[in-house]
């Protein structure tokens, strides 16, 4: 026998399970699954199988593939479509880190580096808040100075203003690289780490810019052997991991001094594969405390990172009996009473690097008695506060348990947006495919080639044939990289076969069509 709470919590992930379409739905500009050749009821198939949140990371990871494909940056898809935690009811943001290759982050000078490379080495003063560092400009084995500053800008006009002094002397990065022309390659907030477009396939979405540091931040290390009351994260995901390295981006600290010389360090690739390795359970009480943000707490001060956060410490501190679907509400409520205790001692320490404070800047005196009387609120009211919850009609549900006319008519509801969800499954993904292959990879092999014709059926030749043997993109796993190359074949075949038909109609011999490939 159930207890009442564990009765409740039975109901709630069966709600939250039937809601799943809905959550699909909306996440239509970056769902996929590889359609060519698969039936309607397969797909259906794989939604059920994979979840909500299975569905919409491998859709978001695929889809990272073609835009990083012969491309000079490698682009992530981040936040809550790539979560599955997203809601039809609500704005849905779409959220990228835009990864610039060059130059690399280092965190010690290689004894083999080239002299004239350059590179950006993380440096921190006394006083540097933990979390963030700053990045001296590095070329070869020479970190530079202000001594270098007239050579940098004299040589390197266009690098020049990107760079400052700071107390120690050092030339250290305070802006993104400028491009050939002088103009900054992005526009952002100031000491806001994302730029926003409007209407990106329909959207609006948050791009991170970011650069690449390929080892394990130092400050972290305490992360890799904490000790945990369960195994999670195993040991091998903890290496696999680690090998991931991490990002830096343009935001400083709050409080610092020198918040315009400061870059914050990022694990998002890390928290991604935590995220992707939820169970069913614990992806359901992250969706659900998303919920409760959104629609009891509303408060700047508490984000959903924070909850996020405060998943990632429930789940290591726990026992993994406790994540399982009768006690759903029960982590709930555990979820909540740590966010508490947090905001009592004004501390929500980053997962990875405890040292850093996630309310820094956002909890005042003020917000912190208003977070403290809603979160109490929610503990003492229980699952009743469920009916002040109006994300995917759960309140609805909540007054309809024992109505079943108005339950059938919800269930129906959710098994009709399943229809939907196949339908923009079949096209969303295509269109951002040849958004792709028409707005980045064509114009830039027009470029390469210098628009003569015979060359760029070459180029495309070439690369078609070498997107059936690339096997490693980033980390991404070889099939995910085929399954994402695959949908870029279509493109590169059918642009072939225009170009080619072309160039045979406007020749006027008719015994000079008869050309090969080799030819071209």
């Amino acid at each position: 026998m159930y207890s009442e709470e564990e009765e409740d919590s039975n109901w709630l992930f069966d709600v939250l399970e039937r809601i799943t379409s809905e959550i699909l739905l909306s996440v239509k500009a970056l769902f996929t699954s590889n359609l060519y050749g698969r039936s309607c009821g397969a797909t259906v198939t794989q939604l059920h199988n994979d979840g909500c949140g299975k569905t919409s990371q491998k859709a978001a990871m695929i889809c990272e593939i073609p835009d990083t494909f012969d491309n000079t940056v490698t682009w992530y898809n981040t936040g809550s479509a790539f979560e599955g935690t997203v809601t039809p009811d609500v704005p849905n943001d779409l959220d990228f880190i835009r990864c610039q290759e060059w130059p690399s982050v280092i965190q010690e000078i290689a004894k083999d580096e080239e002299d004239d490379k350059f590179s950006l080495l993380i440096v921190r003063d006394t006083n540097t808040p933990d979390g963030y560092v700053k990045l001296q400009l590095v070329k070869g084995k020479t970190p530079l100075t202000s001594a270098h500053r007239p050579s940098l800008k004299d040589n390197f006009p266009n690098m020049h203003p990107c760079f400052k002094i700071d107390k120690s002397q050092r030339l250290v990065l305070c802006d993104f690289l400028m491009t050939y022309d002088g103009k900054h390659m992005f526009s952002r907030e100031k000491n806001k780490p994302a730029v926003k477009h409007v209407n990106y396939y329909g959207l609006n979405a948050d791009n991170v810019i970011s650069y690449r540091c390929k080892t394990w931040p130092s400050m972290a290390n305490e992360w890799l052997t904490r000790l945990r009351v369960n195994d999670w994260p195993s040991k091998d995901m903890i290496q696999d991991m680690k090998s991931l390295g991490f990002f830096v981006v343009r935001k400083g600290h709050p409080f610092s001094r020198g918040t315009d010389l400061e870059w914050r360090i990022s694990l998002s690739l890390q928290e991604r594969k935590l995220v992707y390795n939820l169970t069913n359970v614990q992806h359901k009480c992250y969706v659900f405390l998303k919920m409760i943000n959104r629609d009891i707490i509303n408060l700047e001060c508490i984000t959903s990172y924070h909850w996020k956060t405060c998943l990632f410490y429930l789940i290591e501190g726990n026992n993994e009996v406790i994540w399982q679907k009768q006690f759903l509400f029960h982590c709930v409520k555990l979820c909540i009473a740590q966010m508490l205790e947090w905001v009592e001692c004004r501390v929500c320490p980053n997962y990875f690097i405890p040292a850093e404070n996630l309310f820094d800047g956002r909890l005042t005196d003020s917000l912190r008695i208003i977070s403290k009387r809603k979160l109490d609120g929610l503990l003492k009211d229980g699952f009743s506060f469920l009916l002040s919850v109006s994300s995917n009609n759960i309140c609805d549900y909540v007054k309809s348990r024992n109505y079943i006319t108005r339950h059938e008519w919800l269930q129906t509801k959710c098994g009709q947006a399943y229809i939907t969800a196949l339908y923009i499954a079949e096209t969303s993904t295509f269109r951002i495919v040849h958004s792709v292959f028409n707005q980045i990879i064509l114009p830039y092999y027009c470029k390469q080639t210098n628009d003569v014709h015979s060359n760029f059926l070459k180029f495309l030749w070439i690369s078609k044939d070498r997107i059936q043997n690339i096997s490693t993109i980033t980390e991404h796993t070889a099939q995910e990289v085929q399954n994402g190359l695959d949908l870029l074949l279509p493109c590169f075949s059918t642009c072939l076969a225009s170009n080619i038909s072309a160039l045979a109609l406007s020749i006027t011999k008719f015994d000079t069509r008869a050309f090969c490939s080799s030819d071209l």
